[in-house]
């Protein structure tokens, strides 16, 4: 929660873009609802892409509250997107991204898990 820099009035479209792009920590939590929101699949996508103003790395922690693999289904994301992308975001966002993205939390989700139990 950014108590300083969000303020009452400010054009939030704008100051949540910035937010994902630029934070130092981005923790999603990943739902089948989450896959299906614009705002959060575009959040998503600047935190692991940016948004092309600069060096962004932040640290990216997936906590998923429906099973990984329940939510992962790749097509049915992209086929989701294709036929419901916001008019505003038509030829801006590609929904192949966006369903790679949600592919990519998964990978990472298994990869810390993996290391959590082996150590």
């Amino acid at each position: 929660m950014d108590f300083t820099n969000l303020k009452p009035g400010c054009p939030w479209p704008a100051e949540l873009k910035r937010a994902a792009a630029h934070s130092a920590v981005f923790v999603a939590v990943l739902s089948v609802n989450y896959t299906f929101r614009p705002w959060c699949m575009v959040e998503l996508d600047l935190a692991l892409h940016g948004d092309g103003r600069g060096p962004t790395a932040p640290v990216i922690i997936p906590v998923f509250y429906d099973s990984p693999d329940i939510i992962v289904k790749w097509e049915k994301i992209q086929e989701h997107w294709q036929a419901n992308m916001p008019a505003e975001w038509q030829g801006q966002v590609d929904p192949r991204r966006w369903a790679n993205n949600v592919v990519a939390m998964k990978e990472k989700y298994q990869n810390l898990r993996r290391r959590t139990e082996g150590a």
